[in-house]
C-alpha cells in the first residue's frame, strides 16, 4: 500500500511538474492552468467609468485612457492594465483596472497593495465614510486627511481584476457623498460586465 501511495504522489510530482514546464509564468506566479482567469469578451477600457458618475465641474483627461505609466499592481503579473484621470479646478482623481492572469494572482496582489498603498497612522477610514461593496470580492476604502489636500482611496478585488480609485477631497468638488456615488459607479461597471 505505501509503495502505490509513493507512487501516486511522484505520478502527480511529474504531472504537474510537466505542466508547469509548458506554462512558466502560470506557475512561477503560484497558479495552475486550470486556475486561469477566463477568457473575457470585452476590452478592459470598458470597466473605466465616465464623468457622469462625478459631480458637476469633473472631466475626464482630454488623453483618454491609457497603461499606467509604471505598473505599481503588476507584482502578480497583471496581463491587462488601464488608467484614466479626472480633473477639476487643479484637482485630481484616478482610475486604474488591473487584469490578472489568475484570481489567486489578484487575491495577493490585493493583500499587497492594501498594505503599502494604504499605510497605518497615514491613512484611516473617517466615522462619515461608511461605504463597502456589495459587488467587489475584496475591498478597503480609505482617507489621508494629513495632507494640505485631504485625499481618499479605494482598492476591490472583482474575480481577476482589481481596480484602485484615488481623489482629492473637499466640500467643493468631492464630498463623502459623492466619493461614495463613484464607488457605486465602478461597482454598477463592475457588476454589468461581470455577471455570469
Amino acid at each position: 500500500m505505501k509503495g502505490k501511495t509513493n507512487f501516486l504522489r511522484m505520478f502527480i510530482f511529474i504531472g504537474v511538474g510537466l505542466l508547469c514546464a509548458g506554462t512558466i509564468q502560470m506557475c512561477s506566479y503560484g497558479y495552475l492552468p486550470w486556475e486561469q482567469a477566463p477568457d473575457r469578451s470585452f476590452p478592459i477600457e470598458v470597466l473605466l467609468i465616465d464623468e457622469s458618475a462625478f459631480p458637476p465641474g469633473w472631466e475626464p483627461s482630454i488623453n483618454g485612457p491609457r497603461p499606467p505609466a509604471n505598473a505599481p499592481l503588476d507584482h502578480y503579473g497583471s496581463i491587462e492594465r488601464v488608467e484614466l484621470f479626472f480633473y477639476t479646478r487643479e484637482q485630481v482623481a484616478f482610475q486604474e483596472v488591473h487584469r490578472f492572469a489568475s484570481i489567486r494572482g489578484a487575491i495577493r496582489e490585493f493583500k499587497r497593495q492594501k498594505s503599502i498603498s494604504f499605510p497605518a497612522g497615514v491613512w484611516v477610514i473617517p466615522d462619515k465614510l461608511t461605504y463597502q461593496s456589495p459587488i467587489a470580492d475584496q475591498f478597503y476604502l480609505a482617507c489621508s486627511l494629513k495632507s494640505t489636500i485631504p485625499m481618499c482611496g479605494a482598492i476591490g478585488r472583482y474575480e481577476e481584476y482589481l481596480v484602485r480609485f484615488n481623489t482629492h477631497m473637499s466640500s467643493d468638488f468631492m464630498t463623502y457623498s459623492d466619493l461614495e456615488r463613484v464607488l457605486e459607479a465602478i461597482d454598477r461597471r463592475m457588476a454589468r460586465y461581470l455577471e455570469p
